[in-house]
């Protein structure tokens, strides 16, 4: 075989071809099976040997190691610690109102159908985790038509009394690692909250009602929590304008990136309740009920 080099080189190749066709080929059957994205990225983890994240079962905090309920409390508290400079919603926030009369007006013109809540109900995932009121999602994707019509009453009496049941506002907080060694739980750790779905599933529908009215107040540029854009539209958009600058001539561009820390769990609800009316007047769903 070293006396001919083209004959090595020729069953070189067709190992190396054979070799690349049966690694493709039990990639392939590994994921083909895979029916949902979720078992699709477990098959692909596995395949790639990633560790799994195991539980937080220890942290050191100022020096002194944390377990258990005590780990527990220290994790509570730092999550907490974010908005606690923030006064809570009281009741005060009446007076910064539009008339009632005028509100109930705008409201009854806002109702939820069975068929809207079906059709929301039914295009839930099974799999989407519940809340503390251990609702499974299964039970209401199932189900969707035996419950659309209660759902949509208890839907459109929160609407017009606008106040949204205390259970609805509770969540489970889970601690997720950002790193797979926990150092600091303010740098290291982010809260995952799972509230419950049915008032996810309100939201829904009072989002498309505001969205509906201040879509063109937005500004075209904005590509975050707005449903058909993404970070895609974000880089393309950057580096259209960046290409389109730089080829000009004695050109150039300068780049400023900010990251708020926490932004969106330091917005003090009251500005944004008190600013409302002057802004949007005719969206009378944002209350402190």
């Amino acid at each position: 075989m070293s006396k001919d080099p083209p004959v090595y080189k020729k069953l070189r190749n067709k190992v190396n071809r054979l070799n690349d066709s049966l690694r493709s080929s039990f990639f392939a059957n590994k994921v083909k099976n895979c029916d949902n994205v979720a078992s699709w990225w477990k098959s692909i983890k596995q395949l790639g040997g990633l560790p799994k994240k195991l539980p937080v079962s220890s942290v050191f905090v100022s020096g002194k190691e944390f377990h258990s309920t005590e780990l527990a409390t220290k994790i509570n508290e730092s999550f907490l610690y974010i908005t606690n400079p923030l006064p809570p919603l009281n009741s005060q926030l009446e007076n910064l109102e539009a008339d009632p009369a005028v509100v109930n007006e705008i409201i009854s013109k806002y109702h939820i159908s069975p068929e809207d809540v079906f059709t929301k109900l039914s295009n839930h995932k099974r799999t989407k985790a519940s809340g503390l009121d251990n609702l499974p999602s299964w039970v209401l994707n199932k189900f969707a038509m035996e419950l659309s019509s209660p759902v949509a009453e208890i839907f459109n009496a929160s609407i017009q009394e606008r106040v949204v049941p205390v259970s609805w506002k509770e969540a489970d907080v889970i601690p997720i690692r950002k790193t797979d060694k926990v150092k600091e739980i303010e740098n290291d750790l982010r809260p995952i909250s799972l509230t419950p779905i049915l008032p996810k599933t309100l939201e829904h529908f009072v989002a498309e009602w505001i969205m509906s009215q201040i879509r063109h107040l937005v500004d075209r540029k904005q590509f975050g929590s707005l449903a058909g854009l993404s970070t895609t539209h974000a880089l393309l958009s950057f580096f259209h304008h960046l290409y389109g600058t730089t080829d000009q001539s004695d050109q150039c561009v300068r780049v400023l990136l900010l990251d708020f820390s926490k932004a969106f769990d330091k917005i003090d609800h009251h500005t944004c309740l008190s600013r409302r009316w002057r802004k949007w007047p005719s969206i009378p769903f944002l209350s402190h009920g």
